[in-house]
């Protein structure tokens, strides 16, 4: 009788344990769906670097001459250009060869932007 009273109470323990240990999973299993939530759109701001190939139609043109936001869908946060970053290039901002530009967009925007600056 002891012995399965023991049982008992050590049964009774480990299910108590149990019920804590999926309470922490429960907890766990919300902070990733909270923090996949707010991460689900950090794709779009993550900056892509794209450098311009030496034969681009886009070299001594503007941003906005090239309507390149129109264009590739991608905003240009910076330029890359003899070991500086040019941040935040208006529109009037001319791409030299060499540059490397540094954009921002959705998933599709690398494949926009490099296609647009290999057109001829």
């Amino acid at each position: 009788i002891e012995s399965v009273a023991s049982h008992k109470k050590k049964l009774l323990k480990l299910i108590e344990q149990k019920k804590q240990i999926d309470h922490e999973i429960v907890q766990s299993i919300d902070k990733i769906i909270d923090y996949s939530g707010r991460l689900s759109n950090i794709s779009s701001i993550t900056p892509l670097e794209i450098e311009i190939p030496s034969d681009s139609k886009i070299i001594g043109k503007t941003i906005d001459e090239v309507k390149f936001w129109q264009h590739t869908g991608s905003t240009i946060i910076g330029i890359k250009r003899d070991n500086s970053v040019i941040l935040s290039p208006g529109p009037y901002a001319t791409f030299e060869e060499d540059d490397v530009l540094i954009v921002i967009g959705e998933e599709e925007v690398y494949n926009a932007v490099r296609l647009f600056l290999n057109e001829n």
